[in-house]
């Protein structure tokens, strides 16, 4: 009994070895595996964790250029924007006509209308009163003998480069149209009807007290006045507008007397 018990003893002492034998190999045999797991998960965690960081690098670099290409965009459109708005401002305040242009325009139109109405539209035209044409009884003609005025288109010519619009319409109809026209074309001859006239606008125009108003760049109204027949002060008004051929009268108010 006695020897069985150390028998048994000596078997365990030796299993207990072998045992403590195989943990070793084991752990001798595992662990450098395992060491080599530890360290290539490690190194794949560093390997990613760099990535991670060239990433965040990379979006970091790429938001602030973004940022600055905004920037820059956005400055550039400011820019852009406050160039625009001088360029406005500085045309808005070239595109009204000085009252020195004004004053300019209206004294070479106005004596142009005068220069009309006092030898054509409604003054005294040269004649020949013995080169007569009556339609009618109450009404005779005489041929004009101004070298300027042969033709109704002669006369249309001249009024077009004074007269504009409304006022050209309506100068045209009282002269050339109607039943008894003031001007007619018979046989090649240009003949004006016989009534009584007398010169408008003759006397002098005070031209340093002429008035502007609706200024914009292409147009306004200018009011003056001229003395007529001695001491009489007369006001009238014009309306003028640029058209493609130049400056040009496109309304005339009735004449008052101050």
């Amino acid at each position: 009994m006695k020897r069985r018990i150390i028998t048994v003893t000596i078997l365990s002492t030796l299993l207990a070895a072998s045992l403590t034998g195989c943990g070793s190999n084991v752990s001798g045999g595992t662990n450098p595996a395992a060491g080599e797991i530890t360290v290539s998960t490690a190194d794949t965690k560093i390997s990613t964790e760099t990535s991670l960081d060239s990433v965040s690098t990379s979006a970091a670099q790429t938001t602030t250029e973004a940022a600055a290409r905004t920037a820059s965009t956005t400055a550039a459109a400011e820019t852009k924007a406050s160039s625009a708005k001088t360029t406005a401002s500085t045309t808005a305040a070239t595109d009204v006509l000085s009252k020195a242009q004004m004053k300019d325009i209206s004294k070479k139109l106005i004596q142009e209308y005068a220069a009309l109405y006092d030898s054509m539209i409604a003054g005294i035209v040269q004649i020949d009163e013995n080169d007569m044409y009556t339609p009618g009884p109450a009404y005779q003609y005489y041929r004009v003998t101004d070298a300027r005025f042969q033709s109704t288109a002669d006369l249309k010519e001249a009024l077009a480069k004074t007269l504009s619009g409304s006022q050209y319409n309506t100068t045209v109809h009282n002269m050339f149209e109607g039943d008894h026209p003031v001007y007619l074309e018979q046989e090649g001859k240009l003949y004006a009807l016989s009534v009584g006239r007398g010169n408008a606008y003759s006397d002098s125009w005070r031209w340093d007290e002429l008035k502007f108003t609706k200024v914009t760049a292409d147009s306004f109204t200018v009011s003056g006045k001229y003395v007529h027949i001695g001491d009489t002060i007369i006001s009238e008004s014009f309306d003028i507008v640029n058209t493609e051929n130049g400056f040009r009268i496109c309304a005339v108010s009735d004449p008052k007397i101050s």
